[in-house]
């Protein structure tokens, strides 16, 4: 079998042609929720039951020998114009520099929120919405370090509500940060979809660990909000957040 790597060459946008295999099983399957990885590498076989085999970071997919068969791998921008037509509109005008109304503010502030991002932040993200993610990945660890230490400056502070939402804005862009790195986009804005891009895209010991942060988090994100965590389990979120940030860090050797 013989391995051919494409680092770099195959990205998100990239269409591919092989010569066989209209027929096709996955042995695990391709994740398209929210973007898939890269692809990775292809390996031909000179067996005649598989005519080639290629692999993303989400699985793996066996082609069986018969006609052409074309593989695309899906743009964000596609699935987000399906869910969140109003927020590729406003990427838009955003980059136009058009002038905004109502709505793209309510739209823009709905981001920020579900986002603990700042307004400036929020902008340039839309602005640069179609560009492939392993391309913004410095961008996302730049965002994670930045709300991290703000967080922590806060909290030493005495502001425990804004050290609460910088501590999600950090967890966020955390998540974006490392699965970018996969060539996967997520609208972090939207808890489902963060959700759903752990549970598809973090493997082993990592992904209950960001399960954790993300509940832990959450709840300091809407204490920001609500003020209803009593001073004792605001302590304890925070520390279990910086706990397991801490170890995340460690297990992607980012520390």
């Amino acid at each position: 079998m013989t391995h051919v790597n494409l680092p770099g060459i195959v990205g998100r946008k990239s269409r591919l042609m092989y010569s066989g295999a209209s027929q096709y099983k996955l042995v695990q399957p391709l994740i398209f929720l929210s973007s898939v990885a890269s692809l990775e590498e292809i390996l031909f076989s000179e067996s005649q039951n598989v005519d080639f085999i290629f692999r993303c970071s989400a699985g793996f997919t066996i082609g069986r020998a018969s006609r052409s068969y074309e593989v695309s791998l899906p743009n964000p921008i596609d699935e987000l114009e399906k869910e969140f037509p109003e927020i590729v509109k406003l990427s838009e005008k955003l980059k136009r520099r058009e002038r905004r109304t109502k709505t793209d503010e309510w739209n823009l502030n709905e981001i920020r929120e579900g986002s603990g991002w700042d307004e400036e932040d929020i902008k340039e993200e839309l602005i640069n919405l179609d560009k492939d993610p392993t391309e913004r990945e410095e961008r996302y660890w730049g965002l994670f370090r930045k709300y991290y230490d703000d967080a922590k400056r806060l909290k030493e502070e005495g502001d425990d509500v804004q050290a609460a939402e910088k501590l999600w804005g950090a967890i966020t862009a955390l998540v974006k940060a490392y699965v970018s790195g996969k060539g996967v986009y997520v609208a972090h804005w939207s808890h489902k979809k963060i959700d759903e891009v752990v549970a598809n895209n973090v493997e082993g010991r990592l992904k209950r660990k960001f399960y954790d942060l993300l509940t832990y988090g959450h709840e300091l994100h809407e204490h920001f909000y609500e003020r209803r965590l009593p001073p004792e389990k605001f302590e304890l979120r925070w520390d279990q957040c910086v706990e397991l940030i801490e170890k995340i860090l460690k297990i992607i050797k980012k520390k």
